[in-house]
């Protein structure tokens, strides 16, 4: 009676331990997929008075991660009189003898432009395209802070 009895009562503990080993492992799931996810790299700088045409340093992005490719703009000022609006990044995948293929020029008002995650594993860099909408070469402005995340 007494073995029949413990067997229940095994069972039961081996049953609630399994549940409670299955939620565990749910919980801990979700906790890991909802964690954010680490830029592959980055790289900080600043610009002083550029102008339409310049271009940024290159990078390597080894497309190891889920991050998407971003630049930060802090502190923004135009150095030709006037009041800083936005400025147009365009991003370039680099082909060495190639010409460059542009991901896209996305207008930056002092803050973050995403181009997404879904880029690929090459070289990049980006390019001042307009300043405050103009093309003109004679605008300049500068930024404290340009943080590029991939």
């Amino acid at each position: 009676m007494w073995a029949n009895c413990s067997t229940k009562m095994i069972g039961e503990i081996m049953r609630k331990n399994q549940k409670i080993a299955i939620s565990l492992a749910i919980a801990s799931g979700v906790l890991l997929a909802s964690s954010p996810a680490m830029a592959e790299g980055s790289w900080s700088s600043y610009l002083s008075s550029v102008g339409v045409g310049f271009s940024s340093r290159t990078w390597s992005d080894n497309a190891l991660d889920q991050v998407a490719t971003t630049v930060k703009l802090s502190g923004c000022s135009m150095n030709t009189g006037g009041t800083f609006s936005s400025t147009s990044l365009n991003l370039y995948r680099e082909y060495g003898i190639l010409p460059d293929l542009s991901m896209g020029s996305l207008s930056n008002a002092c803050n973050t432009t995403n181009w997404g995650q879904a880029l690929g594993a090459d070289t990049y860099h980006f390019t001042i395209d307009k300043i405050n909408g103009s093309v003109s070469t004679s605008p300049r402005f500068s930024a404290t802070s340009v943080v590029t995340n991939y």
